[in-house]
């Protein structure tokens, strides 16, 4: 049944057949929140070029801006004709290249949280990696721009916190990312959703063999 307040008429019965009928009783069913599912993908390989290692042949209009991916070739142009989910597939982009899934998930209320709970994810190279998260669910903390640096005062803007092989977030010279967010409108649902966010740091990452993610308010302060 869907979220709603219904009526019913219920008729109790005793071991002496008597009966009574109580009329117009209501009661509520509460809608449990839709968060979607997040997932982070290492999209097989990594350049200077953030825009040219995962296919974006333009960047539109919007906030988060949208993209154009280019006809049959690339990583954004295989998730959005409906590879989002997969634990990996290949694509084309001057040779074959695979994408992995490293994690994903829907423990948490905001997208922070759900980075959080996944606490270490495992990781093997200095391939880029994309965080995807579903747009219009009721999720909270989902970006609609990214900076790198504190002290903001913008709504929905966001910093990326990364850091690697078991060093905490903020710890040693700071885990703050420079990074970019972009909006994808997919072929045809996934998980009931066509518009997805995706978010990925600026730069690669040096190889490690896991990283911690997170992102925080700018208008808030470093782990």
């Amino acid at each position: 049944m869907d979220a709603d307040t219904y009526s019913i008429d219920i008729t109790v019965t005793d071991s002496y057949g008597e009966a009574v009928t109580l009329t117009n009783e209501t009661f509520t069913i509460n809608q449990s929140a839709d968060t979607g599912k997040i997932y982070v993908y290492d999209i097989g390989q990594g350049t200077t070029d953030y825009n040219n290692d995962l296919g974006i042949q333009s960047v539109g209009s919007g906030t988060p801006p949208s993209v154009t991916s280019y006809s049959g070739y690339g990583f954004v142009e295989k998730i959005e004709d409906g590879n989002l989910g997969d634990s990996s597939f290949t694509y084309s982009w001057g040779s074959t290249y695979t994408a992995y899934l490293l994690e994903s998930g829907s423990n948490g209320s905001t997208l922070a949280e759900v980075l959080d709970n996944m606490d270490s994810i495992p990781r093997t190279n200095s391939n880029r990696f994309v965080i995807l998260a579903p747009s219009g669910s009721d999720l909270g903390g989902v970006p609609r721009t990214m900076t790198d640096a504190y002290g903001g005062s913008t709504v929905d803007q966001y910093v990326l916190e990364a850091a690697t092989d078991g060093a905490a977030l903020g710890s040693g010279l700071g885990t703050t990312e420079a990074s970019n967010i972009h909006k994808l409108t997919l072929g045809s649902a996934h998980l009931g959703y066509t518009d997805w966010i995706m978010i990925g740091p600026q730069n690669t990452i040096a190889g490690s063999s896991t990283i911690l993610l997170d992102v925080r308010p700018s208008s808030g302060s470093a782990p």
